[in-house]
């Protein structure tokens, strides 16, 4: 299969690893501290700390000697494995040391040096994607239809890329759970004239200074599973291993980042009222719980749930632009008289109350605005602060800040404050 076999002693001992045989099981393992590498022979797996890879061949018994692929080389060390044709040598680079495997006249062993990456080292050269595939089938084992996807991977070791590759994992069933429950799904299940689908898609993996990693996967478009999501997006925090929030990738508050979203979809629903559900906008504020987002150098592209936005039943997108995000975020002072209004998203950025606060507002791009801050008031047992934006064309509008930055409110027009959702 044009594949070259090496012997995985004389690799992974060169490496520092330990490597043991198994005779009751036909496997061996390589250990080095708390990573592992294990392979059956006879299999196309290497399992490298728990998580299992595939491999273009089998593994095989030579003269007593385990022989595995370059590709798991690759995989088991986060090795860079090249191939040279003219003098028949694979080339393996990890750690910063290079020993060589020459198929005519054997190893050439150099003593590796150096540990894997340790948690706080993970980096965008850390992050991989492998391929991972899962089969559709009904109760009586019929073949469906097919994923297959590059799904993203960390080559670490540690407590904390354990969680964030479980977290991985888990994503990946939780997608085809959603697959499976979803309505067209389940009506494929019961038809008696289909062929099964076949469903492949593209990754993108972004590595952000905050130490968030963001993932997209985009499938491409299956006709017959039309309220199924075509794009998963997932941000891991390096810190916890969990989710992350926009909130941890610029230093905002939840409901800043939540009404930037708000703003931006709401502003694409205006933009072209044929193409959305008349009620647009409100759909927008309810389907916010359920919003994706991607985030990379650009922004953040966020994400609608299928059909949430637009009679076509298609996933809607809008990206706000690095620089909204950190126009607001840097716009933290002393004063009230400075405050970012930004016409493009509708909102105004107050900047006196320790962080940015958006409150949203009318789309006047010609206008001037002023702003006054008024007396403190308390209600329910919480403090708040009366501000009051002047327009020089469409009069004034007051709002209330609550003092610990959680909540806008605005007055009714009976005189009660009111909470902006």
């Amino acid at each position: 299969n044009d594949s070259v076999m090496v012997p995985m002693r004389d690799i992974f001992e060169a490496f520092g690893y330990t490597v043991t045989w198994y005779d009751e099981s036909n496997s061996a393992a390589a250990r080095k501290g708390s990573n592992t590498a294990e392979v059956k022979v006879g299999t196309r797996t290497i399992k490298v700390n728990g998580t299992t890879h595939n491999l273009p061949v089998a593994t095989q018994m030579i003269d007593n000697t385990v022989y595995i692929s370059a590709r798991g080389v690759a995989e088991g060390l986060n090795a860079d494995v090249k191939w040279d044709p003219a003098t028949r040598q694979v080339q393996i680079t990890a750690y910063g040391v290079t020993p060589i495997i020459k198929n005519t006249t054997g190893f050439v062993k150099q003593e590796a040096q150096g540990e894997l990456p340790t948690t706080s080292q993970i980096s965008a050269s850390t992050i991989k994607t492998e391929e991972k595939s899962y089969t559709f089938k009904d109760s009586d084992g019929n073949v469906l239809g097919k994923l297959t996807v590059d799904f993203p991977y960390l080559f670490n070791s540690g407590v904390m890329a354990r969680n964030i590759n479980n977290t991985y994992a888990n994503s990946f069933d939780e997608m085809i759970s959603n697959i499976k429950k979803s309505r067209a799904y389940t009506a494929l299940k019961y038809s008696e004239d289909y062929k099964p689908f076949e469903i492949t898609g593209e990754t993108s993996v972004s590595f952000l200074d905050s130490g968030v990693i963001s993932s997209r996967l985009v499938l491409t478009d299956i006709p017959v599973l039309k309220d199924v999501n075509n794009v998963y997006c997932l941000n891991i925090s390096i810190k916890t291993g969990r989710a992350a929030d926009v909130s941890e990738i610029y230093p905002l508050g939840k409901l800043t980042v939540r009404n930037i979203c708000y703003n931006a979809f709401k502003k694409l629903v205006n933009s072209d009222q044929g193409k959305y559900f008349s009620d647009g906008v409100q759909r927008a504020e309810n389907s916010l719980s359920s919003v994706q987002y991607y985030a990379d150098s650009d922004g953040i592209t966020y994400y609608t749930k299928r059909g949430a936005l637009s009679p076509k039943a298609e996933q809607v997108s809008v990206t706000v632009p690095d620089s909204i995000f950190k126009t607001i975020a840097e716009g933290k002072g002393s004063t009230v008289s400075s405050y970012v209004f930004d016409t493009d998203l509708s909102y105004l950025s107050m900047k006196d109350f320790g962080e940015a606060v958006l409150v949203p507002y009318a789309d006047y791009s010609d206008e001037k605005h002023t702003v006054e801050v008024g007396r403190s008031f308390y209600t329910d047992g919480k403090a708040y602060t009366r501000v009051l934006i002047r327009g020089n064309l469409s009069g004034s509008a007051e709002f209330a800040v609550a003092n610990d930055y959680s909540e806008v409110l605005r007055p009714d027009g009976y005189g009660e404050y009111k909470k902006i959702k």
